[in-house]
């Protein structure tokens, strides 16, 4: 949570209608936004009916998930993800 970058930051919405959505923020348009959201299909919202904005503060991962390993292990892996780019 101490740096959480903004591609994996959610986003949340709220509408004029009184709907809280939350998702990643996938695309921007000058009229609407586009909303990824998990195990849904993505949602155009237009600009016009969003009434706030605001990306949360804590990360997606779950709290603890390196608490298990080793810290090799953990370096292990953090090369591996380095080397997917």
């Amino acid at each position: 949570n101490a740096g959480v970058e903004s591609g994996y930051r959610t986003l949340v919405v709220s509408t004029a209608g009184g709907q809280l959505l939350t998702g990643f923020l996938a695309a921007e348009e000058p009229d609407a936004i586009l909303l990824r959201r998990q195990d849904r299909p993505d949602l155009r919202i237009p600009r016009s009916e969003i009434e706030t904005l605001r990306f949360d503060s804590v990360s997606v991962m779950p709290e603890g998930l390196l608490d298990e390993l080793d810290p090799q292990q953990v370096s292990d892996l953090f090369s591996y993800l380095r080397g997917l780019n």
